[in-house]
This record gives C-alpha cells, structure tokens and sequence, in this order.
C-alpha cells in the first residue's frame, strides 16, 4: 500500500501553538468548554471528520495535541500519543491510526491558522495576546510526568502555582 502524501511530510504548527498557549486558563475539559473561540472550536471539530473508520475524537484532544507539537509529522504525533499508551498496554497505537490523527491534526492547524489570518486581514488588529509561557526544563518534565501519571489535580495545581 503506497503511502500517502500527507503522512510523510512535516508541518510547521508553531504559530498555531503560539497562538493556541494565550489560553492559559484552559487546563481541562470544563474549562475549554467555557473559554475557547467558537471559530477555533469550529475549526477543530471540523478536523476531526479526518478521522475515517474510527469514532471521531474531541475537540479538546485535539486542541491539547496541537499546543503540544511545534511541528506536526506521523513521528511526531505518534511520540506523543504513544507515551500512555506504552506505558499502559505495552505497544503504541498501530500506523494507520496515527497518520489518521497526523492529517486530523494538520487540517486542524491549517484551519486556525486561515480563521487568524482572515481576523488579521478584516479587523487589521490581531486579538490581544498575553506573553506566552516560558517553563524550564525541570518544570517541563514535571508536568509530563504528571500528565502521563493521569493526576488531573495535581497537574493543575503544580501549573497555577507556576503562574503566581
């Protein structure tokens, strides 16, 4: 089976990511709910059709994958998305899975990275953008550690109290 164009190249996210980490009070499900753009909302859950033969995923795993990758390839997202998945069963997730969620994840960048541009173009202001976060490496390995221990509170907690 020839592979397809889309799951060999790389894609650069990180704009998007930039753009995606000014919602720093968006650290769960309930939050992104409440916070997130309906545009960018739209925009990832229009992605999600991506995923063919398979149940489509949320708009907030997604929004989470994209503010994690600066660059989007089928490496790249199977390092992600692999990590809990070894850890619980052993093996990762098969190819043809991650490359469905590789092309869900760069339909998903692209379109954000139109709706921004488009607002640019329109408004001629681009939408008030706090400084994004700028975490240490010690403090990066312990929110994955902690992201991949599944410990929600603590998470959010070590998080905000990096922000006081």
């Amino acid at each position: 089976m020839a592979r397809t164009k889309g799951a060999v190249s790389t894609h650069d996210n990180e704009a998007v990511q930039n753009y995606l980490l000014q919602y720093k009070d968006i650290y769960d499900l309930d939050s992104y709910t409440h916070s997130i753009n309906n545009v960018i909302d739209d925009c990832l859950r229009g992605a999600t059709g991506q995923m063919a033969g398979t149940q489509r995923p949320s708009a907030y795993r997604v929004f989470t994958l994209l503010r994690l990758l600066p660059t989007i390839s089928t490496l790249t997202v199977a390092e992600v998305m692999n990590r809990k998945q070894m850890a619980i069963t052993g093996k990762g997730y098969s190819k043809s899975y991650i490359e469905y969620w590789t092309k869900t994840l760069r339909c998903a960048s692209q379109a954000i990275a139109h709706h921004v541009d488009l607002t640019i173009r329109e408004t001629g202001e681009t939408q008030e953008q706090s400084p994004a976060v700028v975490y240490t490496e010690d403090q990066k390995d312990i929110i994955r550690m902690l992201a991949i221990k599944g410990d929600l509170h603590s998470l959010t907690e070590y998080v905000k109290s990096l922000h006081i």
